[in-house]
C-alpha cells in the first residue's frame, strides 16, 4: 500500500510498539480515504490508546485534505466487530452491512 500513499501511525510505550493505525489517502477518489483500522495489543486495551490513535489518524486525514474515510470491519451476526465501538465513538457511522454465505 505504500505505493498508494499509505500512512501508518505507531504508538509506543517504553519503546515497544503497542498499537497502530493507518489510512490510504484518496483511495476512493479525491478526498476519500480508506482507513486501515486501529489495532492495540490486548494487554494495552482500555487505556485510551485506541482513541488516541484514531484521534491522530483523523487529524492526519484532515491535514491530507480527506473529507471522508471508509473502514471495513468483520463481525459476527450477533455483535459488532471489536473495533466498531471505537470507530463509532470517533464519529463514524455504520452505512452498510454485508452478508456472505458459503455454499
Amino acid at each position: 500500500g505504500t505505493e498508494l500513499g499509505e500512512r501508518w501511525l505507531l504508538c509506543r510505550v517504553h519503546g515497544t510498539i503497542v498499537g497502530l493505525a493507518g489510512l490510504i489517502p484518496d483511495y476512493y477518489g479525491n478526498g476519500r480515504a480508506r482507513s486501515r483500522g486501529a489495532s492495540v495489543l490486548p494487554e494495552y486495551r482500555r487505556k485510551d490508546i485506541g482513541s488516541a490513535l484514531m484521534h491522530e489518524v483523523l487529524n492526519l486525514a484532515k491535514r491530507l485534505r480527506q473529507n471522508r474515510m471508509t473502514i471495513y470491519t468483520f463481525s459476527y451476526l450477533d455483535r459488532l466487530a471489536p473495533g466498531a465501538s471505537l470507530y463509532l465513538r470517533s464519529g463514524g457511522k455504520i452505512e452498510a452491512e454485508y452478508l456472505q454465505l458459503q455454499m
